[in-house]
């Protein structure tokens, strides 16, 4: 990772890792639905099964009963139909633990730059964090995305980093307002710097913008971060500071404005 900036202090990978602790308990909430259908279907099989056994009892004892034939051809239906249900719970499982698993594996510290599919990996940022309660369930979320979505070459668990930041800047900031709502935008910028800018705009309370500022400037007055400088601020601007420093690690850039954050990328 020669061409980073610098690796992001300890600090805020263990603010990291909160937030993906956070969010995992909703994910194992949610796991917990399709292995109760599971556990249902296995149950419901297990007494076809033995029903079936018994009319094959009864159909060798009468070769001439003809209703058993009918009955034993329902009986596999249902158990055809079981194991479909099942093979749907499976993959929901399957699907919510690689949702896990894409914020926990690999290693910011030895990544190296590789295209990443910028639609994919906002779409799976936005399922993980449909794990949390209050925005799967309170908050309007409006998507604007390209239909071709672009490629972008660089460090993927930072970028991450700085989404999840973002993400959960913004539902800080949705909590303390009032039928809120998250429209992200997607913007291709040409005779720029940057050649691409994600929006995240909320109507909640408005962002910290020039505190942010301010705490960014001191940081950098003082020669970096440490413990003593951050240990009093709020879950809401670790959650920005977190974006803004894996921002600077990959080249990019983070712009915060009362309503709205803007990601800017090459």
């Amino acid at each position: 990772m020669n061409d980073q900036e610098k690796r992001p202090p300890l600090i805020f990978e263990c603010f990291r890792d909160s937030l993906i602790g956070r969010n995992a308990r909703g994910i194992i909430h949610n796991i917990n639905t399709p292995l109760q259908i599971l556990s249902m279907q296995i149950g419901l099989m297990r007494m076809d099964v033995m029903k079936m056994e018994q009319m094959k009892e009864t159909h060798d004892a009468d070769s001439s009963c003809r209703n058993n034939d009918m009955e034993l051809a329902e009986f596999t239906r249902q158990i055809g139909s079981r194991l479909e249900q099942m093979e749907m719970a499976l993959e929901h499982v399957n699907a919510l633990m690689n949702l896990l698993s894409g914020h926990v594996d690999g290693d910011a510290g030895s990544e190296v730059r590789k295209p990443v599919v910028l639609n994919d990996l906002l779409e799976e940022h936005v399922r993980f964090w449909m794990s949390d309660l209050f925005f799967k369930h309170q908050v309007h979320l409006s998507i604007n995305l390209p239909e071709i979505s672009p490629v972008i070459n660089t460090f993927e668990a930072h970028l991450r980093d700085v989404i999840d930041g973002t993400m959960y800047g913004c539902l800080e900031a949705l909590k303390q307002g009032s039928d809120p709502e998250l429209k992200i935008d997607y913007f291709s910028l040409s005779g720029h710097k940057y050649t691409h800018r994600l929006s995240f705009i909320q109507n909640g309370a408005l962002f910290p913008a020039d505190e942010l500022r301010m705490i960014a400037e001191r940081l950098v007055s003082e020669g970096g971060f440490s413990y003593s400088n951050l240990e009093n601020l709020s879950r809401g601007l670790m959650a920005f500071l977190l974006a803004y420093v894996n921002a600077g690690a990959i080249g990019c850039a983070l712009e915060i404005e009362k309503d709205q954050v803007n990601i800017l990328l090459q």
